[in-house]
């Protein structure tokens, strides 16, 4: 934003003195420039307008316009040539430079408006497993409350923990963790629909909300999960190949709870029933 406020500055800073200049020239002269004073203005402005490189334009055109006048005015037959030919060339830098200067504003504008939309999408999403991120799967859930209630459906929300991580990593190292985590939401993406959201939840932990979904789809999905996870054997850095297992919790809206956080808390409070009772299960509220 600096660097568009900059250029922005100079334009202005550059028309104001090209204005003022002329302004100056047009009032000692007792108006004689009056017709150089508004044929500027106009190749600044329009110049500005048409960007780069149709400012090329801009400039030929009123340069034409400007020599057809003055030569009907029949200035440039008279000791003004080289005034003429001096206002010429001051259209030409003048509209040239408004040009470059447009096309520059909008480069770096596009440019900021790029860097803003990857810092955004960076933020959205997890840099380990590429799930959303926690905050971002909030929104979501609250957006998909307000749709189900609208609609009067059901939705499921998954809260997934990798069982053991903890001293997993403490074994294998931090670099082996996050290749866990990686695959896991990967045979997560794989087990559920396109309008299911997953995301990372916690430090071994993944959301999972699904959509105009009852319970026994929700346990359906927690089941692929579950065994999907236990089934792929993930391979270390050392080439020793790892067993994980999952614990998943289920709660639905409307029946267990209506609002983000009550549902959050509630599976939260049965996941930690599953890791209980040993891991490598799923279970609901009212199991």
């Amino acid at each position: 934003m600096k660097k568009t406020t900059k250029v922005r500055f100079i334009f202005v800073a550059l028309i104001l003195i090209a204005l003022a200049a002329s302004y100056s020239m047009l009032y000692l002269s007792g108006g004689k420039f009056l017709t150089e004073f508004f044929f500027l203005c106009g190749v600044i402005l329009l110049s500005y307008l048409a960007g780069w490189p149709g400012s090329i334009l801009v400039v030929v055109a009123l340069s034409s316009g400007f020599l057809y006048v003055e030569d009907f005015q029949g200035e440039l037959v008279r000791s003004n040539y080289w005034i003429a030919i001096g206002f010429l060339l001051l259209f030409v830098t003048a509209g040239l430079l408004s040009g470059y200067l447009s096309r520059l504003t909008k480069d770096l504008h596009l440019g900021i408006s790029q860097y803003v939309r990857r810092i955004e999408e960076l933020e959205a999403r997890d840099h380990i497993s590429g799930t959303l991120s926690k905050k971002r799967a909030a929104d979501a859930l609250e957006l998909e409350l307000q749709r189900a209630r609208r609609y009067n459906h059901q939705l499921a929300l998954l809260l997934i923990a990798i069982d053991g991580f903890q001293e997993l990593v403490k074994n294998f190292g931090v670099d082996e963790g996050k290749r866990i985590l990686l695959r896991v939401s990967e045979i997560i993406a794989e087990s559920i629909r396109g309008v299911d959201i997953a995301s990372r939840h916690g430090e071994h932990q993944f959301s999972v909300i699904l959509p105009e979904t009852p319970l026994n789809g929700a346990m359906v999905v927690a089941e692929r999960i579950r065994r999907g996870v236990e089934e792929t054997k993930i391979e270390t850095g050392l080439g020793i190949k790892l067993k994980v297992t999952a614990s998943i919790a289920i709660t639905m809206f409307p029946d267990d709870a209506i609002t983000n956080r009550d549902l959050i808390v509630l599976a939260e409070g049965v996941l930690k029933k599953c890791l209980e009772e040993g891991g490598n299960r799923f279970r609901s509220s009212r199991d």
